[in-house]
């Protein structure tokens, strides 16, 4: 079973997540990524899969929090607080699996 379509989703999903640059550079970010993920396979995809998960986690955890407690717009504000449990409970759970992924050296393909 060929995980390449898969390996290039993610990377294209990690690029667009991570910041909104300008069409052409984001290009060029897209591909870089795309070359580097193609170089991940077993647990080195894994880890890194799961670190990034989680920076998106501790971001969206982040964000909400604040939303939460500053925001100017009630309903929002409700909203964020209200859901700010799962997002926790998300980026707890996306903690426990990392910590428990073996760390031991893995061979390029």
């Amino acid at each position: 079973m060929s995980y390449r379509p898969l390996i290039v989703l993610v990377a294209a999903l990690i690029t667009w997540a991570i910041a909104a640059p300008l069409a052409s550079e984001r290009n060029g970010r897209v591909a870089r990524t795309v070359a580097n993920v193609e170089q991940w396979v077993g647990r080195r995809f894994d880890r890194i899969y799961l670190e990034t998960t989680l920076a998106q986690h501790i971001a969206a955890v982040e964000s909400f929090r604040m939303e939460a407690k500053h925001g100017t717009q009630t309903g929002l504000r409700s909203w964020a607080a209200q859901r700010l449990p799962t997002l926790e409970d998300h980026l707890q759970h996306t903690q426990k699996i990392l910590a428990e992924l073996p760390s031991e050296p893995v061979a390029h393909r």
